[in-house]
């Protein structure tokens, strides 16, 4: 039993691998229509995220939604089945087609005092959005049973279940400091949150004897953070216009971390339980984004370009470790410790390109294209002690829609297809130790997006109308101001 706890100590690790992809929630309709492409005209519900400046280019006060509505994709996972090939099976991958309805962004905006000279704008915006701005699952759930005859038989069992989101909340102020200037600020409050539930067993018998071993992970973590961005945009000339936004790194608040590990052994040779109590952190990176936008009466071009700092520790977890091993008689042995994960985060580089063509005033078409790189260093095979994420993506994002203008707000619909590469670490418990191992994914989605925005005095004409039988009179209607489908700025 010794060797046991012995083991389970060991456990205490130096580094961890996780997801940390930052345009993998793409927010914002026509943002995300034109390939995550917003920095420099951006007049969506993005713009309080991605450059605060923009916001004054949103006409009136309306809030907004945008969602993707349908969201259809098909993971591959190869050796799923035996990661480590110590079953020998064949055909080992796994796969799962995945059909969710993801709500993802919500937003307020607000004019200020005192309006310009020289439209009827005010030069004051302000906004409050709620939006989930990274976001990633993994759901898995197979069984294989291999019969071979005379030989035995061997089989795997394993569930998983990983989500990580990333939900924030942030209040943005922007001015038009004149014609071709502005200047916007958000405050942002980053709320982490991160679950992982799996089991695994392995097991095979041959005409002498069977053996069985599992493993089994529940860990869920959760991290207050916040962080400032600050933004301008600038029309250079009547065609050109320049966008550029920096985010400070975050700022930790509060975190805490749990997991609790069980591993079996084998009926010889005992089992053990591993719990982890502490806290928990997850870093952004300090970021700087820059747009170019080309902007003719009918068609808008725009080039963006985010970069993202590295980090020694991404992602932090110091804990309470507290042990607990059985040998085959039943005899119990305890141990505790202090015990720390860490994750580093390298730099990226992301690229977004995005289009609009106005057929009429009041319609447009809209593509763009985009990278969403991962933060992460590449995935290694890992102790379980030794992981608090275990996957890693690179994507790559292509989307196509349009766009209808009005004086009572806007409605857009398109749809964004996706390919994604990377590894996922595959609990495997047929080793002498069980662990993790890394295992080669792909991933096809694609999404229906619906975006909406609405204008206050429509709501307030509708309350009226609705009004009217109770009332017995025809209330005056207020009319509101004509959107500017092209958000300003020109």
């Amino acid at each position: 039993m010794r060797w046991v706890i012995a083991f389970l100590l060991i456990l205490l690790p130096g580094r961890a691998f996780g997801q940390s992809n930052f345009e993998g929630a793409q927010i914002g309709g026509r943002t995300t229509l034109m390939g995550g492409a917003g920095v420099a005209t951006g007049s969506d519900e993005a713009t309080s995220f991605v450059n605060p400046a923009s916001i004054t280019r949103i006409p009136g006060q309306s809030f907004s939604f945008s969602t993707f509505t349908v969201d259809l994709a098909n993971r591959k996972v190869k050796n799923a089945l035996d990661p480590s090939g110590a079953l020998r099976m064949e055909d080992a991958d796994a796969g799962k087609i995945n059909l969710r309805i993801i709500p993802n962004t919500f937003c307020l905006f607000l004019d200020g005092p005192p309006k310009d000279n020289y439209s009827s704008r005010s030069r004051h915006k302000y906004s409050l959005c709620a939006a989930a701005t990274e976001r990633e699952r993994l759901n898995l759930t197979q069984n294989r049973f291999d019969s071979r005859g005379e030989d035995g038989f061997v089989g795997f069992s394993q569930s998983t279940d990983m989500e990580f989101v990333r939900s924030t909340v942030a209040l943005s102020w922007g001015i038009s400091l004149d014609k071709n200037a502005s200047l916007g600020v958000t405050f942002r409050t980053d709320n982490t949150r991160f679950q992982d539930h799996t089991t695994a067993t392995a097991f095979a018998a041959d005409s002498s004897r069977g053996a069985q071993q599992t493993l089994s992970l529940a860990r869920e973590t959760w991290s207050w953070d916040t962080s400032v961005t600050i933004g301008v945009t600038y029309n250079i000339s009547k065609v050109i216009t320049f966008g550029a936004a920096l985010t400070t790194p975050s700022q930790h608040l509060i975190g805490k971390y749990t997991s609790n590990a069980a591993l079996s052994f084998g009926i010889e040779q005992g089992n053990g339980i591993v719990q982890d109590t502490g806290d928990f952190r997850y870093n952004s990176p300090g970021n700087l984004r820059l747009g170019l936008a080309f902007s003719w009466p009918r068609l808008t071009v725009e080039v963006n370009g985010s970069f993202y700092g590295p980090q020694k520790r991404r992602a932090f977890a110091n804990f309470d470790r507290r042990v607990v091993a059985f040998d085959s008689d039943g005899n119990a042995d305890t141990a505790v410790g202090r015990g720390s994960v860490s994750e580093r985060g390298r730099a990226v580089t992301n690229l977004s390109v995005g289009s609009e063509y106005f057929v009429r005033s009041d319609f447009s078409v809209l593509a763009g294209f985009g990278s969403d790189f991962s933060g992460l260093q590449p995935r290694l095979d890992q102790d379980i002690g030794a992981v608090l994420f275990r996957q890693q993506r690179d994507s790559l994002h292509a989307s196509l829609g349009m766009s209808s203008y009005g004086s009572r707000g806007r409605l857009m619909l398109g749809v964004m297809g996706e390919y994604s590469w990377g590894d996922v670490l595959v609990a495997d418990p047929a080793l002498a130790v069980p662990k993790f191992i890394a295992s080669p994914q792909t991933e096809v989605a694609v999404s229906l997006i619906i975006y909406g925005q609405l204008n206050f005095i429509t709501v307030v004409e509708a309350a009226e109308r609705a009004a009217i039988p109770l009332t017995g009179a025809g209330g005056n209607k207020t009319s509101g101001a004509t959107s500017d489908p092209h958000g300003g700025g020109q």
